[in-house]
């Protein structure tokens, strides 16, 4: 789908009617709400005044034989209902409803009408099923024995707004309630009614107000639409047109304004652009043929350099050789001699470990003998437990029948206490054979460190005689690369020198097809720039 394509002018007119139509909607809006309110004010007070004087005419006596027969056979609700009829008929349309409202049971009934409600089957005597808008102010009058008047109801009859005048017996209790409804939808007619003169002013409004916008945003944008249409001769390259004429200071004349310059400075540039186009185009032949003579002097070069570089190789080659059989000696001595250091700090770390040996063999010998003299304590506490073992069960004994339970314990404690000596001693003999076994792991151990420092020290010697094979390996080998390192050095400048005049013979060979290119370049430049027409 395109979209409908209009011009700034348009537009601009477009957005100030839409403000102004906006403006008028919402003024027309508030008026008749205004307006609606202010009747419905009207209406709430006149209903008061028709409320007022519909209960001045009250017939008890009437009142409570429609309530207690509120049927068509009665001739008094006949009577009401024409009276209510006249009444309407008389108000020419101000009222649309009046009838009589009682409450039973917390239902509301109609007992009687006027016939503008009579409709379907509700008649005299109905129920009526209504909301909080009208069974509120019913209820207030009831309560407060005051003429009440609703806000706006809504129920299947149409749309009202009600009063209601209380009839009260002899002892001024409320039996029932006049009613009367005035028809809304009639205040909103006759608001709509009175808003349209305003809508008519509204419209008229707009009518000039367009005029007016489109005559003087015409007027506004008026040099744009010119700058519109040389731009397009812009576009197309053409630079030879007339000049903006500045007609105003404001932001459309700065405009203009700019344009201009803008226009005169994109001319010159233009006609600068061809100038150089030119003259870049003679320089770059002038510069391709001399390059192209240099070109050939640094192939010939490069070939000479090519040659001595590969006769040097050869001889770089042999150097490396003998350079690398240096290193490997040297690497072979650098491994002897860390084998050489390795078995030194193996054998430093053996005597330590066995230093550390005997001084644990000599903690538990020491331990061993403080378990002998525990186990010395214990043997001489079982001996002396035998021996008051005996002393009891002699006691006992010459106690007779009242010592035997004693002498019983007695003796378990003697054969204990034998036990606890018999393994006492069998402890020691243990003891004193760890001793035994211990003392001669420590001289062990000792003849083990005295052998393993010996052994340390041949390994020290060892050490010290690869060093200084591998010192002087070292030194061949430095020597070795020293010399490698020259030949390297000169062979990087042989390279150096060949590869220079290779890249100064494809430079000169670039250079001479960068020329070329920057002459067709100039060529086709000047051909674009052949398209813009400026004065010169």
């Amino acid at each position: 789908m395109s979209r409908i394509k209009l011009s700034m002018g348009a537009k601009l007119v477009l957005i100030i009617l839409t403000i102004l139509l906006v403006f008028g909607v919402s003024t027309m809006g508030i008026v008749y709400s205004k307006i609606k309110a202010s009747n419905i004010a009207s209406m709430k007070t006149g209903l008061h005044a028709y409320t007022l004087m519909l209960g001045e005419n009250v017939e008890l006596s009437k009142v409570n034989s429609i309530i207690d027969n509120p049927t068509k056979d009665n001739p008094d609700v006949q009577a009401m209902n024409k009276e209510f009829d006249r009444m309407i008929g008389e108000m020419d349309g101000t009222i649309a409803n009046i009838y009589l409202v009682t409450l039973k049971d917390g239902k509301t009934y109609f007992p009687v009408m006027s016939s503008s409600l009579m409709v379907g089957d509700f008649t005299y005597g109905s129920e009526y099923v209504g909301d909080a808008s009208f069974d509120t102010p019913a209820e207030d009058t009831f309560k407060t024995k005051e003429i009440q008047a609703s806000d706006i109801i809504k129920d299947k009859f149409g749309t009202w707004i009600s009063g209601f005048f209380p009839i009260q017996d002899d002892i001024g209790d409320v039996v029932a309630l006049y009613a009367i409804d005035i028809d809304v939808s009639k205040t909103n007619a006759k608001a709509m009614n009175e808003t349209l003169s305003l809508l008519l002013m509204i419209v008229a409004f707009l009518i000039v107000s367009a005029v007016i916008v489109y005559f003087f945003v015409t007027r506004m944008i008026k040099p744009v639409v010119k700058l519109t249409s040389i731009s397009q001769q812009l576009a197309a390259g053409d630079f030879t047109f007339d000049r903006l004429e500045i007609v105003s200071k404001d932001e459309v004349g700065a405009l203009s304004q700019n344009f201009n310059e803008m226009v005169d400075n994109m001319s010159r540039l233009i006609s600068q652009i061809m100038l150089n186009s030119e003259q870049v185009a003679a320089a770059a032949e002038e510069i391709s043929a001399s390059t192209e003579e240099m070109a050939q002097g640094s192939t010939q070069q490069a070939e000479s350099s090519q040659v001595m570089f590969e006769l040097f190789t050869t001889f770089l080659d042999a150097i490396q050789l003998s350079s690398q059989r240096a290193k490997e000696a040297a690497e072979l001595s650098r491994q002897a001699e860390g084998i050489a250091q390795n078995g030194g700090k193996v054998m430093h770390n053996s005597i330590e470990s066995m230093n550390e040996v005997s001084e644990q063999m000599a903690l538990l010998v020491s331990d061993s003998k403080q378990i002998g003299e525990i186990v010395a304590v214990i043997e001489d506490i079982a001996e002396q437990t035998n021996l008051l073992a005996l002393n009891a069960a002699i006691e006992a004994a010459r106690a007779g029948e009242q010592g035997r339970g004693f002498g019983v314990v007695a003796e378990e404690v003697r054969k204990l206490a034998e036990r606890s000596g018999e393994a006492t001693k069998q402890i020691g003999g243990i003891i004193r054979g760890i001793q035994a076994n211990t003392e001669k792991t420590v001289r062990a151990v000792e003849e083990g460190v005295s052998q393993s420092q010996r052994t340390r020290k041949a390994f020290e010697d060892i050490e010290l005689k690869v060093g200084e094979t591998s010192l002087r390996v070292y030194e061949i080998a430095e020597a070795s690369v020293s010399q490698q390192s020259g030949a390297s050095e000169f062979k990087l400048m042989i390279e150096s020198i060949a590869a220079s005049s290779e890249e100064g013979a494809a430079s000169a060979i670039e250079t001479a097809s960068a020329t070329q290119s920057l002459a067709q370049t100039a060529e086709k430049m000047n051909e674009s720039i052949s398209a813009f027409k400026v004065n010169r």
